[in-house]
């Protein structure tokens, strides 16, 4: 299944990407674990998922065509 990731903050720069598609991975804990393997620098950050704007346990099954949000942790002011 495909979704758009879209990165943002520090994992856009450690990616240098802001979006992309994926087809590897059926739950954020996989595509998690797909993405430390390839930029090993995401590993030692806290990252925040989201997937169609909202935020969400890594636990979660993909759907098709989501859009996923990955983000370093964030506060408000």
């Amino acid at each position: 299944m495909i979704v758009t990731i879209r990165a943002f903050g520090q994992v856009a720069e450690i990616t240098q990407k802001t979006t992309w598609e994926e087809s590897r991975a059926n739950t954020l804990k996989e595509l998690k674990i797909i993405l430390q393997q390839e930029y090993p620098a995401l590993s030692e950050i806290p990252l925040v998922f989201s997937m169609n704007h909202q935020i969400c346990a890594e636990d979660i099954l993909l759907k098709p065509m989501a859009e996923i949000g990955i983000m370093p942790p964030f506060s408000g002011g």
